[in-house]
């Protein structure tokens, strides 16, 4: 999981239309741009949260 578009490009082959995406590392420029939106996310923190934790991340503005 942590290096899938190198297991993809090893493949060789992969029969979808999306390749030359599957190949690429995680695109960055959206990081935390749903901060936008907190407000809207903010009913839906409370079940989001253990989650974000799980995986590494924050709800924190500053992180």
């Amino acid at each position: 999981m942590l290096q899938f578009d190198r297991h993809a490009r090893d493949k060789g082959y992969i029969a979808t239309p999306s390749y030359t995406q599957v190949i690429e590392p995680v695109n960055r420029k959206g990081l935390n741009r749903w901060m936008r939106y907190r407000r809207e996310f903010e009913p839906l923190l409370p079940v989001l949260e253990p989650m974000l934790r799980h995986w590494g991340y924050s709800a924190d503005a500053t992180s």
